[in-house]
């Protein structure tokens, strides 16, 4: 099992599993470091995955170089998958460190989004090699990605038998396999609501061999299960002896604050929302009181004022003084620039939000995120033919990148093509970003632009309805609330969209 198996597992924690991702062998490496927390509320930017595995960087355990699989790789890239497989099949035979052949052809199928051939793929790799763990753990994952948790579980069972069942694994290996095995049995219990049987998996994964530091992510999931089975006082604990292993990780107040704030995002009752919601304050302000120079809870603070800002706008404010006293202790930081990018647009200060998240994606060009936002604020300027230009170039280009695995890339190249007045364009893009069941309350208000346009009213009016009850951050709350209110009466749209 390679250092990427691990990389999954550590970085799938903070939610359910919604991008898929392919197995890895086994084999060397180390765990990868601390996942992060759950996700307070909003569009959080999206967490870095891998795309399908096509050449021996990510085919090998630990990343290292085989000459054999680059060469399949270039093979394939050619459209000789027979001389590719041979390839890897000689590969795989001199490198017992490696996947099995038919699983690493299978990557470069989904590589080449040949969905077709990578399932009869995978389907002959467990044929193949029916006492290989990575197989299963392919499946799991894939079975996770669609929300099919019970078949994951399944998966995860028999890859963890297929240790139980051979001797040819070395123990540093079974221990890079219970540990992928572990957390996603962890994971499927958490949206099965099944906080027991999580627990006892994230234990067991803090019993096996690796740093503490490693395993801090671990730690902290099981801080969140206990936490979920109302056990708050051995949450705090445990998410503090988490913060001890790990002093790069969120404190453990604003950890607090983040379980606090999902619980009531889950209320329905909107009391007991309101009273979890200042809880989730007061461990935010616990945090800093705790650590006044900690730039994590203060720029954490700041980002949690700004998603919560919808329920009292004496927020906002608030979340302006927080990212100020976050750029006192780290003015380059990452997440201080996007949150001042998200404010300027939040407040239709388009030109400084473009400044702001160029300034990020010039630094980092493959970050979806940072070039999704900088669209999106180019696309706003429609006095300026240029940005506008510019932005369906970036659209487009980010839909290239990271289509497959990002939806939020289709919704906003929708939004793109709807601010260009190309509404088929539009429509098609906002659909297929549907398609996955991921979408936020952003692209259900960019849907309602289309559907007004088309006439739909009623269609127009229930994706709003919808949009303006998701909780956390809506980027386009108070427009989509202004449109509800206008459809009330079935009124057609007066003049050029609202934004």
């Amino acid at each position: 099992m390679s250092l990427y198996w691990k990389c999954a597992a550590f970085a799938c924690l903070s939610a359910l599993l919604t991008t898929p991702v392919t197995a890895q062998p086994i084999g060397g490496g180390a765990p990868a470091k601390t996942p992060p927390p759950a996700a307070a509320s909003g569009n959080q930017a999206p967490a870095k995955t891998e795309t399908p595995a096509t050449s021996s960087a990510q085919n090998t355990a630990g990343g290292e170089k085989d000459a054999l699989v680059d060469a399949a790789a270039e093979l394939f890239k050619a459209g000789k998958d027979e001389e590719a497989y041979k390839k890897l099949q000689e590969a795989s035979a001199k490198n017992d460190k490696l996947p099995p052949a038919r699983l690493m052809l299978h990557r470069m199928y989904l590589s080449s989004n040949r969905q077709a051939e990578a399932r009869r793929a995978i389907e002959l790799a467990a044929v193949e090699n029916p006492d290989h763990p990575d197989i299963y753990i392919t499946f799991a994952l894939q079975a996770s990605s669609q929300n099919r948790y019970t078949d994951a579980l399944l998966q995860y069972e028999r890859a963890l038998k297929t240790v139980e069942d051979t001797k040819k694994w070395s123990e540093k290996q079974r221990n890079s396999v219970m540990l992928a095995c572990y957390s996603g049995l962890g994971q499927t219990a958490e949206a099965r609501q099944q906080y027991d049987v999580a627990r006892k998996n994230y234990e067991a994964i803090l019993k096996l061999d690796f740093p503490k530091k490693d395993l801090s992510g671990f730690k902290a999931a099981l801080g969140r299960v206990l936490f979920m089975l109302d056990k708050r006082e051995d949450a705090l604990k445990v998410l503090q002896e988490a913060n001890v292993d790990n002093p790069e990780m969120e404190p453990a107040g604003v950890l607090m604050a983040r379980l606090y704030t999902n619980k009531a995002l889950q209320e329905r009752d909107l009391a007991k929302q309101k009273e979890l919601i200042a809880k989730a304050k007061e461990w935010f302000e616990y945090a800093l009181k705790s650590d006044p120079k900690s730039h994590k809870a203060h720029i954490s603070y700041a980002v949690w004022l700004f998603d919560m800002n919808y329920l009292d706008k004496s927020f906002f404010p608030l979340s302006e003084e927080e990212l100020k006293e976050a750029n006192k202790l780290d003015q380059k930081a990452y997440d201080n620039r996007v949150l001042r990018g998200l404010m300027d647009r939040w407040t239709n200060n388009y030109e400084a939000a473009e400044q702001a998240f160029e300034s990020v994606w010039k630094e980092k060009p493959d970050d979806f995120y940072a070039q999704n936002q900088l669209v999106l604020s180019l696309v706003e300027q429609k006095g300026n033919p240029a940005k506008m230009q510019r932005a369906m170039q970036l659209a487009e280009d980010n839909v290239r990148k990271h289509g497959q695995r990002v939806p939020e890339a289709s919704a906003t190249y929708g939004w793109v093509m709807f601010k260009n007045n190309r509404l088929d364009e539009a429509e098609r893009a906002l659909q297929l970003s549907f398609q996955s069941g991921q979408f936020n309350a952003d692209a259900l208000y960019y849907l309602s632009q289309v559907y007004r346009y088309r006439g739909k009213l009623t269609e127009a009016a229930d994706a709003l309805k919808m949009a303006v009850g998701q909780p956390g951050r809506f980027m386009y709350r108070k427009e989509a609330l202004l449109d509800l209110e206008q459809l009330s009466g079935n009124k057609p749209p007066v003049g050029a969209p609202s934004k």
